[in-house]
C-alpha cells in the first residue's frame, strides 16, 4: 500500500501562495486522475482494515492531508468528490481554538518572504542575542550553530527540497535554539520579514470546525495530527501522549472521530 500524503494545495497564482513550497490544485486533479487510472484509491475505513489485516497490494493507496489548511476544503474536497474519492484529514487543533498561526507556517511564511535566506540567518543570531542579555542563562549562539552542525553532519542527506541554507534555518528555528527563545525569535522575524498580519493569514489559512464536520458528514475520515504541531522527537513520552489526548478529546467532543477511532 502506498500512503501519499499532502499539504499545501492551493493556486499558487495567489499572491500569498508565491514562494511557499507545495502542489497547485490543478496539478492534483491530473495527480488524482493519474491515481485513478492506475492504482485502486482507497476509502479511509478500507485502509484500515487492510493494515490490521496486513493485506497488503502494490496498487493499493491511501490519500491523506496534513495540518488542516483550508486548502484541503476549498480546493482538495471538489477534487476528491469530482472523481468520487475519500481521503483522510489530520489538523493540527491549536489553530481551531485560536486565530494564530503554527510556528511551522511562521516559519514557512518567513523563508518565502525573502529570496536572500543569509538575511533570515543573520536576524536569527541578531535576535538571539538580543534575547541572550537579558537571559545570561542561555547558552551562546556559536554553541547552538556547533549543535546544529552536529546534527547535519549525521544526515546522509539534507533535504530533497531544500539547500543547506534553507534546512539550517529550519532546524534553528524548530528545534536547535533553546525553548525559551525559539518563539521569541519567529515571532521576531515574522513581524519583519512577512508582510501579513498574523491574525488574519491564520483566519484564511487553516479550516474551521464547520469545514471538519462537512468533511466527515460526506465520508472523509478525521484523523489526529496533534495539538500544536509540534517535532515528535523533541517531546518525551508525556509530552506525546499530552498531544494525542488533548487532540483525541477535542475531535470526540466535535464528534469529529467515532468509539471505534484508532
Amino acid at each position: 500500500m502506498k500512503i501519499i500524503k499532502y499539504h499545501y494545495v492551493r493556486d499558487f497564482t495567489e499572491k500569498k501562495s508565491l514562494h511557499l513550497k507545495g502542489l497547485d490544485y490543478r496539478k492534483f486533479d491530473y495527480q488524482l486522475n493519474y491515481l485513478q487510472s492506475n492504482f485502486n484509491i482507497l476509502d479511509p475505513l478500507t485502509a484500515h482494515k487492510k493494515i490490521l489485516l496486513k493485506d497488503f497490494d502494490p496498487y493499493d493507496c491511501w490519500l491523506t492531508f496534513d495540518d488542516g489548511y483550508t486548502d484541503h476544503y476549498k480546493f482538495v474536497y471538489p477534487i476528491l468528490k469530482k472523481y468520487n474519492v475519500y481521503a483522510t484529514f489530520y489538523p493540527t487543533i491549536a489553530p481551531l481554538l485560536s486565530n494564530r498561526l503554527l510556528k511551522v507556517n511562521k516559519i514557512h511564511y518567513i523563508l518565502a518572504s525573502t529570496k536572500n535566506k543569509k538575511d533570515i540567518y543573520n536576524r536569527i543570531k541578531f535576535y538571539y542575542k538580543e534575547f541572550e542579555l537579558k537571559n545570561k542563562k542561555l547558552i551562546t549562539i556559536n554553541d547552538v550553530e556547533k549543535i546544529l552542525i552536529k546534527h547535519l553532519r549525521g544526515l546522509k542527506s539534507i533535504h530533497r527540497w531544500d539547500n543547506d541554507e534553507v534546512i539550517k534555518i529550519k532546524r534553528l528555528l524548530q528545534f536547535a535554539l533553546p525553548n525559551e527563545v525559539r518563539d521569541y525569535v519567529c515571532d521576531k522575524l515574522f513581524d519583519e520579514f512577512v508582510d501579513y498580519d498574523e491574525e488574519e493569514l491564520a483566519a484564511s489559512l487553516y479550516m474551521n470546525i464547520n469545514n471538519l464536520i462537512e468533511l466527515k458528514e460526506n465520508g472523509h475520515e478525521i484523523g489526529i495530527h496533534g495539538m500544536n504541531h509540534l517535532r515528535w522527537a523533541t517531546l518525551n513520552l508525556e509530552g506525546q501522549e499530552q498531544e494525542i489526548i488533548t487532540s483525541y478529546r477535542f475531535l470526540k467532543e466535535k464528534k469529529l472521530i467515532d468509539d471505534n477511532f484508532s
